[in-house]
């Protein structure tokens, strides 16, 4: 009877606790590691990009680009943004690009840039303040400073150009807009005058 008592209690009880607290042991070991993978940032700072992964070609107006083609990078000190590349109407799932209503700066126009990454570098503008100091290097022409004056929430983007003034520089950042099932976006936009 003792024999049957303690299989019974082996099976109920001891074999259940010792299978969960290996579960249990591994999801606390292994699960941690995709968590931190998956919200990683770089800690470093990356002051140089590879232009031999881009198109690249000397321009002085943006029409003289085609889609995908390297137009400069974009740094943002204060959020340790580093300096991401900024392309030409390239709208992929990572990408940083000039979008078309953009004008050039030396010609007194405006910029507006749309991060579609924002999970990676453009995603951390969401820790950006008014006052933060913004640089667009050019690969043609020099870099400009600009100001972040304001953060405007729920744009759409056919509204985007409703925010454009002289020498100002727009960074869009997308977000899904699930009331729309066709996949639309709204965007956070960080609104930029020169420094």
């Amino acid at each position: 009877m003792a024999s049957l008592l303690f299989n019974f209690f082996k099976r109920a009880i001891i074999v259940p606790v010792i299978i969960t607290a290996i579960i249990l042991g591994a999801v606390y070991m292994i699960v941690p590691k995709y968590i931190n993978e998956g919200q990683a940032r770089p800690v470093t700072v990356n002051n140089q990009i590879d232009l031999s992964q881009y198109s690249v070609k000397e321009y002085n107006s943006f029409k003289q680009l085609k889609a995908g083609d390297y137009v400069g990078a974009i740094s943002c000190d204060n959020i340790d943004l580093g300096k991401t590349a900024v392309l030409y109407l390239s709208e992929n799932d990572n990408g940083v690009y000039v979008d078309s209503p953009s004008s050039e700066p030396w010609n007194g126009g405006s910029v507006v840039i749309i991060g579609n990454d924002i999970n990676r570098q453009f995603g951390k503008f969401y820790n950006s303040k008014n006052g933060d100091k913004i640089e667009l290097e050019f690969y043609s022409r020099d870099t400009y400073t600009y100001k972040i004056q304001k953060k405007v929430v729920g744009v759409t983007k056919k509204d985007i150009s409703r925010y454009l003034t002289d020498e100002c520089l727009v960074l869009a950042v997308p977000y899904n807009d699930f009331s729309n099932l066709g996949g639309s976006f709204f965007y956070t936009l960080y609104i930029a005058g020169k420094a």
